[in-house]
């Protein structure tokens, strides 16, 4: 019990140690966003890796891989009809996303930037 505790101490002090770090570096948006699209990913994976060996080993291997694709087919068009409900961004906000996007590597077109209704 007392190594359930330490080891749950630890993990949770890094969310303690990463805002604290963030309140004194000040890191830029896109640097927030990259390290919290690489946690996201890191737990979806984690996730997966141990539903889907469960999955295999009890059941069979084509309808474990049927199913994540259709999974992921659904989770696609769910994600593709969300961004179609969204309206064209004011030119304010127009302008700041372009100044973001500047930031960013990936060089983003304004006309490929929306802001779902939800949001805006």
């Amino acid at each position: 019990m007392t190594e359930a505790a330490f080891w749950g101490l630890v993990t949770g002090s890094s969310l303690v140690i990463g805002a604290i770090v963030t309140f004194i570096a000040r890191p830029r948006d896109h640097i927030v966003g990259l390290v919290m699209a690489f946690g996201a990913g890191a737990l979806i994976s984690a996730v997966a890796y141990e539903m889907l060996g469960e999955a295999v080993a009890e059941g069979d291997t084509e309808g474990v891989v049927i199913g994540l694709l259709a999974g992921s087919l659904v989770f696609f068009l769910a994600d593709t009809y969300i961004d179609s409900l969204a309206e064209p961004p004011s030119a304010s906000t127009s302008r700041v996303m372009r100044r973001r996007a500047s930031l960013w590597p990936l060089r983003l077109e304004p006309s490929s930037m929306k802001c779902p209704k939800l949001l805006c």
